[in-house]
């Protein structure tokens, strides 16, 4: 069972994530390519990722919900500190890279929060 009453539980959103990462790899792995061992290392930030917004805003009430799980939140995310950490990683440092597979996972979990019937909060 991915719900409970509050919405998705983290095996919902890590199940959500992972099944989103593994579709991507396997549709780009043609074009780029990405040895299994990078992957694996990239996993731990991708699940830190996915599971920080619970642990920031817990969900002890049905409207938890609240900055960290909001549409001005994704907005920030998607189109500022991603391009930034995506750019430092290929300009700078690759380690750099981490923290965008971080934000990958952080947004992922907000996907998933979105297509739940409460959805996302728009301030």
């Amino acid at each position: 069972m991915l719900k409970d009453k509050k919405g998705l539980v983290r095996k919902g959103h890590i199940y959500f994530s992972l099944t989103v990462v593994l579709l991507i790899y396997f549709i780009i792995q043609d074009w780029v390519e990405i040895h299994l061992t990078w992957f694996t290392i990239y996993l731990f930030p991708l699940l830190i990722g996915i599971l920080l917004p619970d642990l920031i805003e817990i969900a002890n009430s049905p409207n938890h919900r609240a900055f960290f799980h909001s549409i001005r939140l994704l907005k920030i995310i998607l189109f500022f500190i991603t391009p930034l950490t995506i750019v430092s990683a290929y300009l700078v440092n690759s380690r750099y890279f981490i923290l965008t597979v971080f934000f990958a996972g952080y947004l992922l979990h907000l996907a998933a929060d979105s297509l739940t019937k409460k959805g996302l909060p728009l301030k």
